[in-house]
């Protein structure tokens, strides 16, 4: 190796940027209106606090798995772009979706039917009631696995719309619904209705709003 002829390429640098500068600004805009999300429920008792950080231990496991979707979408849409074979890639995106929706239902329905015994597995009951944990806990874990099923067709479409080489429009939804949506519930709607239940519904509300914009854009692609 002859460490004086390494050089960038252009082109290929140029590439890899135009994904993963729109990539990043999407995962960081969600990462941090969750910090936000978490400030919020610290006003609720310490009962909630601890509810939040079980209920994400379960929820991580739904998540990981529904997230899948997308890479997995990205990388057979992209190959098959190459490959201009356009039905697979439409055969495909409908496998996708509907595979993520099944899984996040079946799993869901099966971490809603366990939660109580997984969730006495965290709680510390010398120290907190563990009746009124289990309670948020399972209020929180309700709304947002209920709402991986939106979320799995989310994952799917942005996952086909960014193997087409359309990563701008993802990360512009993203800003709306991640980003600005989200702002307006956490620090405009949730103030005047301080209920656990209406903070996380943001979750399914602003998936929801991004799998009808990627629906659009899909669209557009496929035309």
């Amino acid at each position: 190796v002859s460490f004086s002829s390494l050089k960038i390429d252009k082109n290929s640098a140029k590439r890899i940027l135009k994904f993963a500068i729109p990539g990043t600004i999407q995962g960081s805009v969600a990462h941090i209106m969750n910090v936000f999300l978490t400030s919020s429920v610290n006003i609720f008792p310490a009962e909630v606090i601890e509810a939040k950080v079980v209920a994400g231990n379960m929820d991580t496991m739904l998540s990981t798995v529904i997230e899948t979707y997308s890479h997995v979408s990205i990388t057979f849409t992209g190959q098959n772009r190459g490959a201009e074979k356009y039905d697979r890639i439409k055969r495909s995106l409908i496998c996708s979706i509907l595979q993520a929706v099944t899984v996040a239902f079946v799993l869901g329905r099966f971490l809603l039917w366990l939660r109580e015994p997984i969730i006495t597995l965290f709680i510390d009951t010398a120290k907190y009631d563990s009746d009124a944990i289990v309670h948020y806990a399972s209020i929180i874990m309700n709304i947002m696995i209920n709402g991986y099923i939106i979320s799995g067709i989310t994952q799917s479409l942005a996952g086909f719309i960014k193997g087409m080489g359309y990563s701008v429009p993802t990360m512009v939804i993203s800003l709306m619904d991640m980003g600005v949506l989200r702002a307006i519930w956490i620090f405009g709607l949730f103030p005047m209705i301080q209920t656990l239940e209406f903070l996380y519904l943001i979750y399914p509300v602003s998936w929801g709003m991004s799998a009808l914009c990627y629906i659009a854009v899909a669209v557009v692609i496929c035309k």
